[in-house]
C-alpha cells in the first residue's frame, strides 16, 4: 500500500515539475517571439519612415501612447508597481505569479491575452531583478522570485 502511495506522490511531483517547466518555456518562447517581432518592425519601419515622412513634419504628441494602447488589446495596464505587489517575502515561481496576476486583474484571459500577460511578466520580472527591487533564487524551472527583507 505504501509503495503505491509513494509512486502516486512521486508521479504527482513529477507532473507539477513538468507543468512548471512548460510555463517557463512558454513564457520564454513568447518573450523571444515578441523581441523578434519588435526587431523586424524596427527594420521595416525605419525604411518606410525615411521614405514617406516629409522633413519638418513630426507626429502628434500623443501618437506613441495611442499606438501602445492599440497593441495592449483587452488587458489592463500592468506597471512595475503591479508586478511588485504580487511578490512577497515567500519565493514564488513564474506560474504562481502569473496566476496571482490573473486573479488580481479579475479577468478570464484568452490564449492571446495570456501570451501577452506572460510576456509582460517576463519583462517586468527581469527589470525588477535588475533594479534590485526583488530578488531571485535558482535557475530555469527552479527559479523563484521574492522581495528581500
Amino acid at each position: 500500500m505504501s509503495n503505491l502511495r509513494a509512486a502516486r506522490d512521486s508521479l504527482a511531483a513529477e507532473l507539477a515539475h513538468a507543468r512548471q517547466g512548460l510555463a517557463f518555456y512558454d513564457a520564454r518562447v513568447a518573450a523571444l517571439e515578441d523581441t523578434l517581432a519588435k526587431l523586424e518592425n524596427l527594420n521595416s519601419d525605419a525604411g518606410l519612415r525615411e521614405k514617406t515622412r516629409r522633413p519638418g513634419r513630426e507626429k502628434r504628441p500623443g501618437a506613441k501612447a495611442a499606438e501602445k494602447t492599440k497593441q495592449a488589446g483587452n488587458l489592463p495596464q500592468t506597471g512595475k508597481e503591479f508586478w511588485t505587489g504580487l511578490i512577497g517575502n515567500q519565493p514564488k515561481s513564474t506560474k504562481e505569479i502569473l496566476e496571482s496576476a490573473i486573479k488580481a486583474l479579475g479577468i478570464s484571459p484568452s490564449k492571446d491575452d495570456l501570451k501577452k500577460l506572460s510576456q509582460r511578466q517576463a519583462n517586468a520580472l527581469h527589470t525588477l531583478v535588475k533594479e534590485k527591487l526583488i530578488s531571485d533564487t535558482g535557475a530555469g524551472r527552479e527559479r523563484r522570485f521574492y522581495r528581500p527583507v
